[in-house]
């Protein structure tokens, strides 16, 4: 059964973003505009009467005093980067889907948080405490419905996505919020004209009809309009990106040895996350024995922390890791048959013969060091 979704909407992102950057009270008129017309635009414009398509000087007219942005679709992912990162802290699967849209499999945080309505107010709460942008959020069984949903906050029940989509507008198969669904408004208006006003109107064709009628999109369009499943959707998932390891050429025991071969490995991980323009705050180093056996540690480092602190840490718990093993091993020997207790083979632990690092988070290079100012 296909995992149910929760959708983070900002609205009117576009229009947020550039807000944001250039530093616009919230309470001022803000509008987008591509080719001289409105493509985005705060509740203050849209309260005074700017709406999507206007063109320039009719949004102006409407609102005297709006402030016109040009569209920057860097600006647009420049600005939303802070909150993709803030919802990666809190949950290792969702999809960036466009700017100022995010989606998450919900079954997971439901059962971690013990609710999907809890779910959807801790991630709302660590990302709008981390940036100040304010979210709302939708919950559905399909993408189109939960997007529909978080138009106004609301949950769906499961299997409710039809009834919940039936008596909305014909207008929102037109979705501003992504790209692949907004190029919908000549098909908005074809059902207009033949008098389908709202979704579950449309749904209640015969699907054969609209294939033939609207072709492929127009059936995705039905498929949404019913509320079934979207095609498959790619959630990304926070995993490590940038590792680096050693295989050594025999088992090795002496916590002076690893260490040298450690601070080989550390340099090589460093320099690959210097190389992004970011530092390693956090690393899992995995070592591994001949046998199999893995120990594996998760560090914060420190700003400014370099291959030499990885290395002396490496050998701090090398130490600990053998000298564990020892005493493991000395608890579940068994007595020979000749009446010896065991012997030293029997409990010397086994060498390392592989070390692992990798780079489980990164952060910017000065953001938790004091200022000079």
């Amino acid at each position: 059964m296909p995992d149910r979704l929760l959708v983070l909407l900002a609205p009117d992102w576009p229009a947020a973003a550039a807000a944001r950057e250039m530093d616009i009270d919230a309470h001022l008129p803000v509008a987008v505009f591509s080719g001289n017309r409105v493509i985005a635009a705060n509740a203050p414009a849209r309260r005074s009467g700017v709406r999507l398509g206007q063109l320039r000087r009719h949004a102006q007219h409407r609102a005297p005093g709006l402030i016109a942005c040009r569209h920057d679709p860097s600006r647009d992912e420049r600005v939303f980067a802070p909150l993709v990162a803030a919802l990666e802290e809190r949950t290792p699967e969702f999809s960036a889907l466009h700017p100022g849209l995010l989606a998450v499999p919900v079954r997971a945080a439901a059962a971690f948080w013990g609710s999907e309505e809890r779910a959807a107010e801790e991630l709302l709460s660590a990302v709008t405490d981390r940036t100040g942008q304010e979210l709302t959020a939708g919950i559905a069984d399909a993408l189109f419905t939960a997007l529909a949903a978080a138009r106004t906050g609301s949950r769906v029940a499961p299997g409710q996505d039809a009834a919940f989509l039936a008596p909305r507008p014909i207008q929102e198969l037109h979705c501003p919020e992504l790209p692949r669904w907004a190029g919908r408004e000549e098909l908005v208006d074809v059902l207009t004209h033949l008098g389908l006003r709202r979704l579950g109107d449309f749904a209640a064709l015969p699907s054969g009809h609209v294939t033939s009628r609207f072709g492929q999109e127009g059936r995705h369009a039905h498929r949404q309009a019913r509320g079934e499943p979207d095609p498959q959707w790619n959630p990304h998932r926070h995993e490590t990106e940038l590792a680096a390891e050693i295989r050594l050429d025999h088992a090795v025991m002496r916590a002076d040895q690893l260490g040298f071969a450690g601070r080989a490995v550390a340099t090589e991980l460093l320099d690959a996350v210097a190389a992004t323009g970011l530092r390693c705050s956090q690393v899992r180093v995995t070592a591994v024995s001949e046998t199999g056996r893995r120990h594996t540690a998760i560090w914060r480092l420190e700003p400014g922390a370099g291959a030499n602190d990885i290395a002396d840490r490496l050998r701090w718990h090398v130490e600990s890791w053998t000298s564990g093993a020892v005493r493991d091993q000395a608890r579940t020997a068994r007595p020979r048959r000749t009446g010896s207790a065991h012997s030293p083979e029997d409990t010397e632990p086994d060498g390392i013969v592989r070390i692992l690092l990798e780079a489980v988070e990164m952060a910017e290079p000065l953001e938790d060091q004091p200022t000079l100012l």
